[in-house]
């Protein structure tokens, strides 16, 4: 059967280090992760990339440089996939988003060359014994997904679109914050960070053509097994939700950056929501007018390709 990259699209903070784990959890499915780290890895000088923290090492236990599936990754610098996008750049890609790719490459947007990217990820699988015919890539950023529309690879893309409700978008980048109301500022610019990505997000999912599933953070922590079945029916995979935890923590991984998680045991998959017990009511109130008018961009469909 033909393989197929799985580009999860949307915001930071959305669950997709859980979903890259759910779907990497099947035998037919290899987790990538945020591969456009590797791009990173592979622009920067190694010494200096020695010293940056957090997206440096795989879930395996190594470096990305040491990990056996990772390491041998060829890269040439023609055949390089976009990882940073000036203020340009991203003007293109939102007036490609919303008229077209064809728009962009007008004013003057390159798409990256991402055959050879692919292709190669898809042979080192193969090389490391993997038989998975899909790979992940939990990227989210629409620019990159734009660049995959503008130049597509020799694979099959199936788009997930992942969204999470801004409010708990919100606490999951201001929990940490001590005390929360002297960031008001920053949570307008958070929320305003949400709504650019997913007002791009969404643009690019209704212009795609491919399989594709919208789908929350909410459908997949609390309706999980209806979730998983539709995922599932668009990847001609069966995702079963019982031992579904088990499966995730006894699975091997080589994900790519991904939060904390992506080493963590899962604890049974439920969906709570923290953020009315960590904000005080006035935060509480504030946080609802402002993300009113967009919430309603929370929730699921699903477009099988004919």
């Amino acid at each position: 059967m033909q393989n197929k990259i799985i580009y999860i699209i949307g915001a930071g903070h959305s669950g997709s280090t859980l979903l890259d784990r759910i779907l990497g959890s099947h035998s037919e499915v290899f987790s990538g992760g945020e591969l456009v780290y590797l791009d990173k890895w592979k622009t920067f000088d190694l010494d200096q990339f020695k010293r940056l923290p957090g997206f440096t090492k795989c879930n395996c236990g190594e470096r990305l440089w040491d990990c056996p599936v990772w390491s041998p990754l060829s890269y040439k610098e023609e055949n390089r996939i976009k990882s940073r996008f000036n203020a340009v750049e991203n003007a293109r890609i939102g007036i490609g988003a919303i008229l077209g790719p064809y728009f962009a490459q007008f004013l003057g947007y390159r798409a990256s060359e991402n055959r050879s990217f692919y292709n190669g990820i898809f042979s080192l699988m193969k090389e490391n014994s993997y038989s998975s015919r899909l790979l992940t890539d939990s990227s989210k950023d629409p620019r990159r997904f734009f660049d995959l529309i503008v130049a597509p690879p020799d694979q099959e893309v199936v788009l997930i679109y992942l969204t999470r409700d801004p409010r708990e978008y919100l606490y999951t980048h201001l929990k940490k914050s001590r005390p929360i109301y002297k960031k008001r500022k920053t949570a307008f610019l958070i929320l305003l960070e949400w709504v650019s990505i997913h007002f791009v997000s969404r643009r690019l999912w209704a212009r795609f053509g491919g399989s594709k599933a919208r789908i929350s953070y909410k459908d997949l922590t609390d309706d999980t097994a209806n979730t998983l079945n539709e995922l599932g029916s668009i990847l001609n995979i069966s995702i079963q939700r019982e031992g579904l935890e088990k499966r995730i923590n006894e699975s091997k991984y080589h994900i790519v950056n991904g939060n904390h998680m992506k080493r963590s045991d899962v604890r049974p998959i439920t969906f709570e929501v923290r953020w009315k017990k960590a904000f005080s009511p006035l935060q509480r109130a504030m946080f609802n007018s402002l993300s009113f008018p967009f919430r309603w961009m929370d929730g699921r469909s699903l477009y099988r390709a004919k």
